[in-house]
């Protein structure tokens, strides 16, 4: 019963039943000037009930929005939520001990920088051992000695760092403390999150999308496998096959087949999809290589059921999902907190040098009004992450009336349409600066494959058609700079080999990707532009 019915069932008006003597009734004491007898009794009841009513609103009003919140929210959100409170946790703790004592024993810019390395160790931790999964989350925290060792490890590390590097370590009381606060908080907020989780995925929200792939007898087992396991965060939103009749149009539970394994590529890159699952018997070697050809391409989870294997397997060959094994084919390139943190590292290092370079990028947008008219700026629409169509803003370096927008013709060396500015900030990059606001937009990262016009062609062929697994290099967003960039793969795209050798760095950073990877990727960028002439 929701909370605004309940309060109501709890506190109707009592009225006095007939012939009753409501004068001898005791009077409330509050109540003794002005306003006595019935009056009074049934003012302190007014109160009472209006005051019960608008606690009971507040509470609906309370359990409404959660609802709406729990079934908008996605998965990644609740993750990034959990993170937040866990790093808000640790970091108040350590502010809590050291205020508590009142000779903390190190300096203040020690503590700081010990409290947040501290927590950015923690919650990489608790993400290498899954801590972050829904499926742990919903579980509260259960595993008390790996939260332990966790929290001790994130402390120690750091002082021991701090003590070898000559820095104040604070007292050991005060350590204990901020191990002690940190410990009880964490365990009350995994609680929290727990009830939270729990209550979303009851009512709607926070589910895992899932599509199958192959109808007939398989997905029928499948199916029937997440119902009778109780798999209440799972969410099937479809079946797809290429076979058709009546194995295949209709999967048990009333689960349709809405398509054909062409149209699950479409729908994956529209609808936002957590796994697909394959249901093809293992033994049809050629048609699962075939099937899985077409979906490496995505950013997302690819699985082949393995319900029917009665081989004993080792548990890393193979994961859960409601309680049915699958093999894990292709893995999401990033995962929450990956794609958490380089969003961090890209916008912060993306408006520092929006900061640092802004004299620089006011003085080209000068020259280029100077030197001839039109817009500074030249937009052009490319292909963003998962295939989606981003516009991408440059420096505009050709004459304003000989732009091209749509990608058709890419500039040559000597290209008369470059005007003098133009050569210039193109043989130096300059003119990607803007694509630094795309970065803080969030359309584009600093480093990853570069963008490439929807039209794009090398000889009478389209990128995608030239090339097969093209669009497997969009898997991640963007990126302003790249692995294919600082290894030499810089300007026109001139045959379909070198198509593929820079198709093959992106890949290969995709596969390896890393903080420091990125880091790396970055400090090599200047070298690569001053050093490498293939931009014109």
């Amino acid at each position: 019963m929701p909370p605004l019915q309940f309060a109501r069932s709890l506190h109707r008006e009592k009225r006095p039943r007939s012939g009753a003597d409501v004068s001898a009734r005791p009077r409330p004491a509050g109540l003794r000037t002005g306003i006595t007898g019935v009056g009074a009794e049934r003012l302190t009841d007014r109160i009472v009930i209006e005051f019960h009513r608008a606690v009971a609103k507040m509470a609906d009003w309370v359990y409404r929005n959660s609802l709406i919140i729990g079934r908008k929210a996605s998965r990644r959100s609740f993750v990034y939520a959990i993170v937040a409170m866990d790093a808000s946790v640790v970091l108040a703790s350590a502010f809590v001990a050291a205020f508590a004592c009142p000779e903390p024993g190190g300096s203040t810019g020690s503590f700081a920088i010990l409290t947040i390395f501290s927590g950015l160790l923690v919650m990489h931790c608790l993400n290498l051992s899954g801590a972050y999964a829904i499926e742990t989350s919903r579980r509260g925290p259960r595993d008390l000695a790996k939260l332990v060792l966790i929290l001790l490890g994130a402390l120690m590390v750091p002082v021991f760092t701090l003590h070898m590097a000559g820095g104040k370590i604070p007292p050991s009381h005060v350590l204990l403390a901020w191990f002690a606060a940190s410990l009880g908080g964490l365990i009350i907020a995994r609680n929290i999150t727990a009830g939270i989780c729990n209550f979303w995925i009851r009512n709607g929200g926070l589910k895992r999308r899932i599509v199958i792939a192959g109808a007939g007898k398989d997905a029928d087992i499948l199916i029937s496998a997440f119902a009778n396991a109780d798999a209440d965060d799972i969410e099937i939103l479809g079946v797809f096959d290429d076979r058709r009749g009546d194995r295949a149009d209709m999967a048990s539970h009333g689960m349709s087949r809405i398509g054909s394994f062409d149209d699950l590529v479409v729908f994956c890159r529209s609808q936002q999809i957590d796994d697909i699952v394959i249901t093809l018997p293992i033994t049809n070697e050629r048609r699962l290589v075939e099937i899985l050809k077409r979906y490496w391409v995505l950013p997302i989870n690819v699985r082949i059921c393995a319900h029917s294997i009665k081989v004993p397997l080792a548990p890393r060959s193979f994961c859960h999902i409601g309680g049915v094994r699958m093999f894990d084919i292709f893995n999401r390139p990033l995962g929450d907190l990956d794609v958490l943190a380089k969003d961090i590292l890209d916008r912060g290092i993306a408006a520092l040098l929006l900061v640092a370079l802004s004299p620089v990028m006011l003085l080209i947008a000068i020259a280029i009004k100077i030197e001839s008219s039109g817009p500074v700026l030249f937009r052009q629409y490319r292909y963003g992450f998962n295939n989606e169509q981003i516009e991408v803003y440059k420096f505009r370096s050709l004459r304003a009336d000989l732009c091209d927008a749509a990608g058709l013709n890419s500039v040559t060396r000597n290209d008369g349409r470059v005007t003098v500015v133009g050569r210039l900030i193109r043989s130096w990059s300059l003119d990607e600066l803007p694509q630094l606001f795309n970065v803080l937009g969030g359309s584009m990262a600093l480093v990853g494959p570069r963008a490439h016009a929807r039209n794009s062609q090398v000889g009478a062929d389209m990128f995608e058609n030239a090339l097969g697994g093209y669009f497997a290099r969009h898997r991640v967003k963007p990126g302003l700079t790249g692995w294919a960039q600082v290894n030499g793969y810089r300007g026109r795209v001139e045959s379909v080999e070198s198509l593929a050798k820079r198709l093959e760095n992106d890949l290969y950073y995709i596969d390896r990707w890393s903080i420091l990877f990125d880091l790396y990727i970055i400090s090599l960028t200047p070298f690569a532009i001053a050093f490498d002439r293939n931009a014109f």
